[in-house]
Parts: structure tokens; sequence; C-alpha cells
């Protein structure tokens, strides 16, 4: 089991090591206003980058080029990141932190605003961490940041200064927006693009829109999955020389359902997975003459990362690694009974084809089903293989 484990790290380490780095055609333009074409690599920035990486052909060296000598770049109909000077306030959300000034603390800086929509009025935004701002232009005029701040007031209360929703109101002027629209706006890209949109509408302008439209389903799936454990334990008792027991491997099947939610950045390669299964191991072993049993029947949650290496729209692997929790089901080893709950990790490497059918490998390490008690101690591991269906 130990080498199997080593032998999992190696193939995940060397998979992650050669997978598919995607370029995609685009442009980007210099400093002296030249539009060049090239391949970018797209990684979906979740925070607005300050450099990226390019090839001028698939065999070319890959370059990168920094804010300082570039003005824009982006790939048609995806993305389009544009350099702007502009007044930014930072005032943290941090309460430890938080300002106690109601107006926003601007300082010029340089940035990659990420274009949402364009039109008569457009829209952008940078993103850092924790930190979210919105920016805008009417009719290829100045940039603005759009305000939104939470501050303390001489009372200590948080309260929020929505200077954004009477920027729009003065500025954003047609028929088809009302004050309502205005007043129950957030200051979230959804609420902000649908304006904008609606805005850039009403002035028969035309309008590129950077937002894609995606459904619910696109990030979160559920799949039904069963499979078959290859399980060994081992127990021996500290106090007793020649007390131990090998059980050795037996064959058994597990079966459970997954919900995976898929993270909106880095072209998707990200999830966080929860796989509640039920799983078994039986076995007896004649002991001093006597037969001892093994019954052992638990749920087992784990909840981890899931990482995605995409060969064509089709097929893709996957890593998998999880802290799984086990429930015991009144199991007993003898007539010890087994600790009601314990821990070890899942590492999972695996395929899914269409994403509707997936194999897997997983490999879950040791854990000591009688922690409980002193003198005794037991390694329980097994290594599955898992077929799953995704209903959606």
């Amino acid at each position: 089991m130990k080498n199997l484990f080593t032998f999992l790290l190696l193939v995940m380490s060397s998979i992650s090591s050669y997978s598919q780095i995607v370029f995609e055609k685009g442009y980007y333009i210099n400093n002296a206003n030249q539009k060049n074409d090239c391949l970018i690599k797209n990684i979906e920035w979740y925070n607005n980058p300050t450099e990226f990486e390019y090839k001028l052909s698939e065999d070319s060296r890959i370059i990168k080029k920094t804010i300082d000598n570039v003005k824009e770049f982006g790939i048609t109909n995806d993305f389009r990141y544009v350099r702007c000077l502009v007044d930014m306030d930072r005032s943290s959300t941090k309460i430890s932190e938080m300002s106690r000034n109601r107006l926003p603390e601007f300082k010029k800086e340089k940035l990659f605003l990420k274009t949402l929509i364009t039109g008569k009025a457009d829209l952008f935004l940078y993103k850092e961490q924790n930190l979210i701002r919105f920016f805008y232009s009417l009719e290829e005029g100045d940039l603005k940041q759009l305000v939104y701040k939470e501050y303390r007031n001489s009372q200590n209360i948080i309260v929020e200064n929505i200077g954004f929703q009477q920027e729009l109101l003065n500025n954003l002027i047609c028929e088809s927006i009302s004050k309502r629209d205005i007043e129950y706006l957030k200051y979230q890209v959804k609420d902000l693009v649908s304006l904008f949109k609606k805005y850039n509408e009403c002035g028969n302008s035309e309008i590129t829109n950077y937002q894609k439209k995606v459904k619910n389903g696109d990030f979160f799936n559920l799949t039904l999955k069963a499979g078959i454990n290859n399980s060994s334990l081992f127990i021996k008792n500290s106090s007793n020389i020649g007390s131990e027991v090998d059980f050795q491997n037996k064959i058994s099947f597990r079966t459970g359902v997954e919900v995976e939610f898929i993270f909106k950045f880095n072209k998707n390669k990200w999830s966080v997975i929860v796989e509640p299964n039920y799983q078994s191991y039986k076995s007896e072993k004649r002991v001093r003459n006597r037969d001892v049993k093994v019954d052992y029947k638990y749920i087992q949650l784990p909840i981890g990362i899931r990482y995605y290496m995409f060969f064509n729209k089709n097929s893709k692997l996957f890593l998998n690694g999880a802290l799984a929790t086990n429930f015991n089901l009144n199991s007993t080893v003898g007539n010890l009974d087994v600790e009601s709950v314990n821990n070890n990790l899942n590492l999972g490497l695996g395929y899914k084809y269409k994403n509707k059918y997936s194999l897997e490998l997983i490999y879950a390490t040791e854990s000591n089903l009688l922690e409980k008690y002193v003198y005794w101690n037991s390694d329980y591991n097994n290594v599955s293989v898992v077929f799953g269906y995704t209903i959606f």
C-alpha cells in the first residue's frame, strides 16, 4: 500500500508537470499603438493580472509581457484587459482596518482593467483577493470609479457609502431605466452588467458583452458512483509480543454520490468535491485456536479539491485530494469495538469522458480503527476503482 501511495504521488506530479497548456488566438497592443496577433496563455485570471504570456506560433518560445509595455491584450469575444491610469480607492472591508471617512480615498494607479461590456457606456472590473472595484466611461470619456465603501461612523456603526447609485442615476439617463432600477442595484457584476446592457440597448449602441452566459448547471455536477475496494487490515497489541494479526486483502463493493462545485476561474480547472459513500470490510482469521472476525461497516464523507487537465472538449484527466471522515456503523474487530469516527486522506486519479462518464482510482491512507484502546493499534487502508455517471 505504501508503495502504491508513492506511485500515485509520482504519477500525479508527472501529469501536473506535463499537463496541457492552452494558448489561444489573441492580440496585444504595445505602447506604440501597434496591434500584434499572437497566441495568449488563457488562464482565466481570478485576480486582474499585471502580466501575461504569449507565443507568436505554436512552436515558438513563450514570451512574457507586463503592464509597462502593453496597453491592451485579449482574446476576441472572450476577454479584454485595458491598461488605465485611474483614481483608485482601496478602503478595506476588514473591521480592524475599516476607515472612518465616508469619502473614498483616491490614489493614482496603473492597472489592467477587465472589460465587462462596451458600447455608448463601458463597464470595467478590477479584482484583487477581497477587493472589487468597478469603473465606467461614457462615450469613450474619462474612466471613473463607481464608489461603494463601507466605513465606521461616529457611533462606531458600520455603514455604506453607495455613491455609485447616484452616479449612475445622474448619467445613465434612459426612458427604460427607472429610479427604482438604480435604488435596488447591487455592487456586483450581474447587476451592473445588466444595467449597462439596458442603457446601451436604449441608445441603439453596438454592444460587446464579455460576460459569458453560463447555466448554473455548468458549475455544479451530481454524480452517482459505484466501485470495488481492495482493503486490508493489520492489528497489533503492543503489550503482548506476538499478538499480531494480518487479515490481508479482501474485495468489497462501495456505493455513493458525489456533489461537485466548479470554480468560475482558471478555465474551470478547479472544483470542490463532497462524496458521501458506503463501504465495508469483512474478514476472518484463525488465531490461537479461535476465529477472529472483522465486520467493519462505515459511511465515509470525503471533502476535498479536484484539478482537471483537459485533452479536448470531451476528454479530461483529474486529480483529487480529500480529507475523509469515516463514521462507524456498529463495527467490531474480534471482541473490540471500532472507533466511532476516524479520519484519513484520499488521493484520486481519474478520467472523465463527455462530462458524463468517469473512472477513478482512489488510494486511502491508513486509519486506526482501534485508537480508543491504549495497547491496540491497527492499520486499515484500501484502494478503490470507482465508476461514475454524472446526472447533471
